[in-house]
């Protein structure tokens, strides 16, 4: 179900963004984002019009623009119908997203996504994340399905989910494995390291808050950051997007994230 919404959305923008386990994907109208940075790869796809990006003060207009984790950037996809995806780099389809972007592998972006076929903006949440997996793997090559996970990792990220457990000494004592085999395990079976997952948790956490009707702070709080400002500041590092702005707005991929995680790379 689609959260109350509680402010207007940022100027130019109509659309619907998705927090997924690893990423945020926007589907709708676009806008502009003035010069920025930020942790997560991006993609943008002009579905219908283009995209122009600025990038150390020189400008390309396409229809699908990729860039790697922490480039300083702005664009501008005004009128145009886009998706975009922000994705974690130490997620496995988000390395393979990243090296592709710094590899400059970008000329059949748009006609590779058009293979793939536009997202419908109205289906359900579960299926525009269906639609983010198939893109992803289209994009880079890593497998589409899903991987189950093992007992002692469904139970950490269970508790990480839950927000019982955030150490990685916490969690290596209820998997009863030592810490080191925890990471191992943890980042081979989920995908991304222990703590970007944790973090990534955290952020669904106060989105949740935010929807049950929290103000700024107390998601904050409730989520496992120190306060406000540090949920701002970490939610921009991430995905260069202002939490006050986005939060009330944001639907959840999946009521647990412990139901088995994109298939790895063979």
């Amino acid at each position: 179900m689609t959260p109350a919404l509680r402010s207007a959305p940022p100027a130019g923008w109509q659309g619907r963004l998705i927090l997924l386990p690893g990423g945020v994907a926007y589907f709708g109208r676009g806008g502009a984002a003035d010069a920025h940075a930020h942790n997560a790869v991006q993609l943008v796809w002009a579905v219908e019009g283009s995209v122009t990006l600025e990038v150390r003060g020189r400008s390309t207009t396409s229809e699908a623009v990729l860039l790697p984790a922490r480039k300083r950037h702005a664009f501008s996809s005004t009128g145009a119908r886009v998706v975009i995806l922000l994705v974690e780099p130490t997620w496995s389809p988000g390395a393979a997203l990243h090296e592709r972007a710094t590899a400059a592998r970008v000329d059949t972006l748009a006609a590779e996504l058009a293979a793939v076929g536009a997202p419908d903006p109205a289906g359900s949440v579960d299926e525009a994340a269906r639609w983010c997996h198939r893109a992803l793997a289209q994009l880079t090559g890593t497998p589409e399905g899903v991987s189950p996970l093992s007992e002692e990792i469904e139970k950490v990220v269970t508790a990480i989910e839950l927000g019982h457990v955030s150490r990685l000494e916490d969690g290596a004592a209820l998997a009863a494995l030592s810490p080191d085999r925890l990471t191992h395990r943890f980042t081979e079976e989920v995908g991304m390291p222990f703590r970007r997952f944790v973090l990534w948790c955290r952020l669904k956490r106060a989105v949740v808050a935010v929807r049950d009707g929290a103000d700024l702070t107390r998601a904050a709080v409730a989520a496992g950051f120190a306060d406000s400002a540090h949920l701002s500041r970490t939610f921009r590092e991430t995905v260069g997007l202002p939490p006050s702005r986005v939060l009330p707005f944001l639907e959840i991929a999946g009521d647990s994230w412990a139901r088995g995680r994109p298939a790895r790379r063979p």
